[in-house]
């Protein structure tokens, strides 16, 4: 019964991540590419870390979108580094909450999505139609 439901859960989250991969870039977040779904498969998070994983990463994502909002309405000099500064205490609490939730074997596959995801967000919040970036 135990091997059923696990082949079952492989092969769903399988399915959920070919259909996820396949899907038009208009279907998905603007911060959702290729590389950042191939990272996410790369960790091999267990059902019960994907709860958490979607949070974390949700607030982490849905905190960024607020500073960028918030500092581009405040205005004043050099909003592209306060930008980055309100960015890099979001990614670090993002990080140290899955720290606390991924195995040893599972860090080194977090620390390439992370990048990547880092990179991914940093690309999209710098293009001209970043005001109307899709976050979810």
């Amino acid at each position: 019964m135990k091997i059923i439901k696990t082949l079952l859960n492989i092969v769903f989250f399988g399915f959920s991540s070919l259909v996820l991969a396949q899907a038009e870039p208009m279907d998905r977040p603007s911060w959702m590419t290729d590389a950042v779904i191939k990272g996410i498969m790369g960790m091999n998070l267990t059902e019960s870390q994907r709860g958490p994983f979607r949070e974390h990463l949700s607030e982490c994502l849905s905190g960024i979108q607020a500073d960028v909002h918030k500092v581009t309405k405040r205005g004043g000099v050099d909003l592209k580094k306060k930008i980055e500064r309100a960015n890099k205490y979001r990614w670090r609490d993002f990080e140290s909450k899955m720290q606390q939730l991924l195995s040893e074997e599972q860090i080194p596959a977090f620390d390439r999505y992370l990048k990547i995801q880092r990179e991914t967000v940093r690309v999209v919040l710098s293009s001209p139609d970043s005001e109307r970036i899709r976050w979810n």
